[in-house]
C-alpha cells in the first residue's frame, strides 16, 4: 500500500525548513570550511530527493513547474558520487533555488489538501 503523498510532501517541506535555518548567518566560506554543515545540509537534500522520488508520478505530472528530475537527480550525486559535489552548486541550490522550490511545494500541498 502506498503512503499518503502528503507524508512525503511534509518530509520534504520539514527538511527545506531545516536546511533554512542551518544557513541562516551562515556564509559559503563557513559551509564550505566545515565538514558538519555540509553533512547536515546534504543530508536534507538527500531527504528532499528520495521523498520527491516517492511521491507519485501524476502528483509530480500535475506540478511540473517544479524540476522534480534535478531533485531526485541530486540524490543520485550525493550518494553515489559522493568525491565530485560541488559545494558551490550546492550552495547555490540552498540558498537561491530552494525558498522557490518551498513556495512551489507549500502551493501543491494546499492544492492537495483542498481536493480531499
Amino acid at each position: 500500500m502506498q503512503k499518503d503523498p502528503e507524508i512525503y510532501i511534509n518530509d520534504i517541506l520539514f527538511s527545506i525548513d531545516l536546511i533554512e535555518q542551518y544557513i541562516d548567518g551562515l556564509s559559503f566560506s563557513q559551509f564550505e570550511n566545515s565538514f558538519e554543515e555540509q553533512d547536515k545540509i546534504l543530508r536534507r537534500l538527500e531527504i528532499i530527493a528520495e521523498a520527491a522520488k516517492k511521491l507519485p508520478e501524476d502528483i509530480r505530472a500535475q506540478n511540473d513547474s517544479i524540476p522534480w528530475k534535478s531533485i531526485i537527480g541530486l540524490r543520485n550525486i550525493i550518494t553515489h558520487e559522493y568525491d565530485e559535489v560541488n559545494l558551490e552548486e550546492i550552495w547555490t541550490i540552498v540558498s537561491e533555488h530552494l525558498p522557490e522550490t518551498k513556495k512551489q511545494i507549500e502551493a501543491m500541498k494546499s492544492g492537495l489538501s483542498q481536493l480531499t
